[in-house]
């Protein structure tokens, strides 16, 4: 499914052995850590794999990181895709208890295939993992179609909508509700398998 819905904006770069997507993983794994980036899982899909990574600042260690930068990297049985899915958030508060999202942005040819919630729900581990106690944000819509579907993301994963305000409350409630819709989805082209939890 995904291979047919490529157009102008996503390139793909040659996998370095064709149709040898797990050496791809490996590789571009491999890749990712010597370059500092944390990997926070690997998920296997029909069509190749999605890595999903956060960037640091050099030398930063990870309890005075001031942003939450969060990429999908997605092999396909083609190649890897370009631009990658991203999410980018920063922490607020003098105690670094609030999490302000940026921005999560996505090609429109690969919108509606999952990676916007599997970002979110990186950052809500995120959340939980550091006690971070809201993740506050602004919706910016394109058209009011953009702003119901922008409305049904964030609902589902647990935030509260109040004009163009949401936020998302790290309580018991949204603790189980992550846990119970962790990253699977249910019909055939799109079916995550998280390997390392």
């Amino acid at each position: 499914m995904i291979m047919k819905m490529i157009r102008r904006n996503i390139s793909i770069k040659k996998l370095h052995f064709r149709g040898d997507v797990k050496y791809e993983l490996q590789l571009t794994y491999q890749e990712l850590v010597e370059k500092g980036y944390q990997i926070l899982s690997v998920i296997t899909v029909n069509y190749g794999f999605l890595i999903v990574y956060r960037i640091f600042f050099e030398d930063t260690p990870l309890l005075e990181e001031d942003s939450v930068k969060l990429r999908i990297r997605i092999i396909t049985k083609k190649g890897t895709l370009y631009p990658e899915p991203y999410l980018n958030a920063f922490y607020t508060g003098v105690e670094r208890n609030n999490i302000e999202l940026a921005d999560i942005y996505m090609e429109s040819e690969i919108r509606k295939l999952g990676y916007g919630t599997i970002l979110m729900n990186h950052l809500i581990k995120i959340a939980i993992n550091t006690d971070v106690a809201y993740i506050k944000g602004f919706m910016v819509s394109d058209s009011e179609n953009h702003r119901l579907i922008q409305i049904h993301f964030y609902k589902k994963n647990g935030f509260e909508i109040n004009g163009s305000g949401l936020m998302w409350e790290n309580n018991q409630k949204n603790k189980l509700q992550y846990k119970s819709a962790h990253y699977h989805k249910g019909d055939s082209d799109d079916d995550y398998r998280l390997f390392n939890e």
